[in-house]
């Protein structure tokens, strides 16, 4: 009887600690799962921002042709509103979107619009390096928004190397409100700005960052995919009449400016699908950090294409940059490793 019932305490045991070992390797694998996805995260923002740089620039070619601004947009949510509806269709999703989640889900479509109004009349009416440096806060203002909302917490590296790519963004583009007057310049020759005008890139910054934390804010509840419906639906809708209203009319387009439209926009469909999964699956500040990368992206189209000189300050900047999305990336790696 004692032998049974030694027996029978020993199996327990074992059934015990097979438990506590099968929990074990349950929660390493989770760990490795997450550390996973959190650089695919990173890697799908790097993709996103590369894409948009290609939109970006071919939309800006074609922009010297005299096509206006809303005209543009309005083609690029037609586009994103057609892919992601072939998307949402083929992959058979679901659109009965829960209750908790319609409101962020409109708010992000209307934030997005919002920055993008922003981002078009802050570069139209300021210079463009002190419109980029007040809308390249947004990083900033999306990790305040999940620290304090989210309670996402960040690393020292993490914060060090998004610190430093704002630092290269600033060497970069060398706004004249931190450094004066670019070199030779003549105070008399220098158009006035007024103070009103600062209003656009702070909205852009702003509306970003708000449209940037209700996607991570609604995360896996929803398909990724879904989030750029709304954004698209705003531009469809709105921006049409904003085109009317601004420019009173449509400037007709030729067969190859419909092709390098028609390329750009699905361009920057891509890139709002794959910001929409990277900031799903990585911290809020860590995944914006990487909209840095656009300033030596757009440096070098400029020297390459645009035949434009670049400085050495510029350069020393964008190499900044870079070492700080490299550091950012590399910890995540690491993170990577250490979870297998």
């Amino acid at each position: 009887m004692d032998a049974s019932n030694a027996k029978l305490t020993e199996s327990k045991e074992l059934l015990s600690l097979s438990i506590e070992v099968g929990d074990v390797d349950k929660a390493e694998t989770k760990r490795s799962k997450m550390a996973f996805n959190r650089l695919i995260g990173i890697c799908c923002m790097i993709l996103s921002q590369l894409f948009l740089f290609c939109s970006v620039f071919l939309l800006k070619i074609i922009s010297t042709d005299g096509i206006q601004g809303f005209q543009l947009m309005t083609f690029r949510g037609v586009a994103m509103l057609v892919g992601t509806t072939a998307v949402v269709r083929g992959a058979d999703l679901s659109m009965k979107i829960p209750a908790e989640l319609r409101v962020p889900l409109v708010l992000r479509g209307l934030f997005g619009f919002l920055a993008y109004i922003g981002y078009v009349y802050g570069s139209f009416l300021l210079k463009m390096a002190e419109a980029q440096s007040i809308i390249l806060l947004s990083p900033f203002i999306s990790a305040l928004l999940a620290y304090f909302f989210l309670k996402e917490k960040l690393g020292r590296i993490q914060i060090a190397s998004i610190v430093a790519s704002f630092v290269g963004v600033i060497i970069v583009l060398k706004p004249t409100y931190l450094f004066g007057l670019s070199d030779g310049g003549d105070e008399t020759n220098q158009t006035s700005t007024h103070p009103s005008y600062y209003v656009f890139p702070v909205m852009s910054a702003v509306f970003s960052a708000l449209a940037f934390y209700q996607i991570r804010r609604m995360g896996k509840q929803i398909h990724y995919v879904i989030p750029v419906y709304s954004f698209a639906i705003f531009i469809t809708v709105f921006a049409p009449i904003l085109q009317l209203c601004v420019y009173g009319s449509w400037k007709s387009l030729t067969w190859s400016q419909w092709f390098v439209v028609a390329v750009a926009s699905t361009l920057s469909w891509l890139s709002q699908v794959l910001l929409s999964k990277g900031i799903q699956l990585e911290k809020l500040a860590i995944t914006t950090a990487i909209l840095f990368l656009q300033v030596p992206l757009a440096m070098l189209a400029d020297s390459l294409y645009f035949a434009q000189s670049v400085s050495a300050s510029s350069i020393c900047g964008s190499l900044v940059i870079f070492s700080g999305l490299v550091l950012l990336t590399v910890s995540k790696v690491q993170a990577q490793i250490a979870s297998k």
